[in-house]
């Protein structure tokens, strides 16, 4: 079979995949986590902002002191204890969303804040067209008139609905060079 062949027939597939509901949608990478440097008596930055279940790791420096990070708040997170030797670190995964205020127990002036801001919402599951849906707790799902069923055939349509989206995506392939079919 050519090349151009077997892509037209790979993307037939992927659209006929898509059109069934069978893919999968990619999670995106979540942003980084936050760092902040506890150096020369100060938390460095002092505020950083995440995602709530996205961490703050604090890593001790090379000060001469021993260093807390502390919530202004008592219960808002476990507080580190002392950090004294450099290299030391301590992480917090925040969960909830808000501004948490810290310090420094042992040295008043170092004071510091996190950012939490609400995880973003889950997109909302897509039903493929023709494809039967979840019914709610304690409720059923019937073919909306004129829907699958309204012409006799089984919810969950058939290749009448998978051969418009195929051709499409075929067609957007051959449009955007994706999909050369040329002869050699």
């Amino acid at each position: 079979m050519p090349a151009a062949a077997a892509r037209a027939v790979a993307c037939t597939a992927l659209a006929a995949s898509l059109a069934a509901g069978t893919a999968t949608p990619t999670q995106h990478a979540r942003a980084a986590d936050a760092a902040v440097l506890i150096q020369d008596f100060a938390f460095r930055p002092a505020t950083v902002t995440v995602v709530a279940g996205e961490s703050v790791t604090w890593t001790m420096r090379s000060d001469p002191e021993q260093h807390t990070v502390t919530p202004d708040v008592a219960g808002d997170f476990e507080g580190s204890g002392y950090l004294s030797e450099a290299g030391s670190t301590f992480r917090v995964t925040f969960t909830t969303p808000g501004s948490h205020a810290y310090h420094c127990s042992l040295h008043s002036s170092m004071r510091g804040t996190v950012v939490v801001t609400a995880a973003p919402a889950s997109p909302a599951p897509v039903t493929p067209t023709g494809a039967a849906a979840s019914p709610a707790p304690g409720g059923d799902v019937s073919p909306a008139p004129g829907g699958p069923g309204s012409r006799g055939e089984e919810p969950g349509g058939g290749a009448d609905d998978v051969l418009p989206l195929a051709i499409a995506v075929v067609a957007a392939a051959l449009g955007l060079g994706l999909l050369r079919l040329r002869r050699p």
